[in-house]
């Protein structure tokens, strides 16, 4: 697959990912809601290297999830609860309920036609991205590709690639997702 492509792919996963987690653009914070968000950013640097190593692990967890099936993820992360189709025909992934960011977070999957993880996806509780950039970077150093700019959505991201696995920090107005799928060849 081209990159060109995949890019586009990942623009129009993020779409689909917002509309699913009701992130729609909102007015801007006010300023309690911008003061939880310095409080929640001082508390986990007075967390320090603890809670990093937390954020780490838990964040391993998730990209060991990938390519695994449904068999093999009832057993990770608490195992979660099945994620089906509204007429409950078809399995779509799970959902797990896991602390992540030192916020309780649901963190949904998603399987390919096989069966088998291949998106991993939460959304944050925050609107405040550059608390969880600063974040991701101290574990993982500077994002490989990014966009500050909106693209034509309104979309900013950044994408590390962790082993096999692209992690992917979305935001539009005030909703913040992080994302992991596999790696794609060029």
């Amino acid at each position: 697959m081209n990159h060109k492509f995949s890019k586009i792919l990942s623009i129009l996963a993020l779409v689909g990912v917002l509309s699913l987690s009701g992130c729609v653009p909102t007015t801007p914070a006010d300023d309690d809601s911008r003061q939880d968000n310095h409080d929640a950013n001082a508390a986990w640097t007075a967390e320090g290297e603890n809670a990093s190593e937390q954020l780490k692990g838990v964040l391993a967890e998730c990209m060991a999830l990938m390519d695994k099936d449904d068999a093999e993820t009832m057993t990770l992360l608490g195992g979660g609860r099945e994620n089906r189709t509204e007429d409950g025909q078809f399995l779509l992934g799970r959902v797990y309920e896991v602390n992540v960011f030192g916020e309780p977070t649901q963190v949904f999957t998603v399987y390919d036609d096989d069966g088998s993880v291949c998106c991993v996806t939460m959304r944050l509780k925050s609107s405040d991205v550059t608390m969880y950039q600063n974040q991701l970077r101290a574990l993982y150093g500077d994002p490989v590709e990014g966009s500050e700019k909106p693209t034509e959505k309104g979309v900013t991201w950044s994408d590390w690639q962790i082993d096999q696995v692209r992690m992917i920090l979305f935001e539009k107005g005030d909703c913040v997702v992080l994302e992991m799928r596999r790696q794609v060849e060029v």
